[in-house]
């Protein structure tokens, strides 16, 4: 198995390791410094290598001192921990890892375009216009503690 390993100075050199674990913690699909000036190679390594990082051995610590949890894949295991809304303690690294993941795919280079097509039909729909879309948005990011990453979610198109 290869992994990431964190040095001091917080840049990661690539080894192999043969290593036992439940999930590992995926690289971004893009160079640290390919969403600069937007955010910074700097900020990636902190929030990839740490905070990410941090969720992912968590949950694997976790996952060590429970035998019922083994072999979910992290959907399943998120499901399962949230236990009807009674969360377990590895629902938290669980959901964390998942988001994490899916904060990563979310971004790319150049991104940030106007949407097109269907997307977009449903945005003005929904909030009148793409221009209304963008203040809610940032506004509802605003409002949040931390990041203040917000998602927007869409069932399905209107036909």
């Amino acid at each position: 198995m290869q992994y990431w390993q964190r040095r001091s100075d917080l840049r990661w050199s690539h080894r192999a390791f043969n290593v036992s674990a439940y999930y590992g913690l995926k690289n971004p699909p893009f160079k640290h410094d390919a969403l600069e000036p937007y955010m910074s190679q700097r900020t990636i390594e902190i929030h990839w290598g740490e905070h990410h990082w941090g969720y992912v051995e968590g949950l694997n610590r976790q996952l060590e001192k429970n035998d019922t949890l083994y072999g979910h894949t992290l959907d399943e295991l998120i499901k399962v921990t949230y236990n009807n809304g009674n969360p377990l303690p590895e629902f938290n690294n669980a959901a964390q890892v998942w988001n994490h993941d899916f904060f990563w795919e979310s971004m790319q280079q150049g991104g940030g375009n106007m949407p097109i097509l269907g997307l977009l039909q449903q945005i003005e729909k929904d909030f009148g216009s793409f221009t209304n879309f963008r203040e809610k948005f940032i506004e509802a990011a605003l409002s949040l503690f931390g990041s203040g990453w917000v998602w927007l979610v869409c069932k399905s198109f209107v036909e």
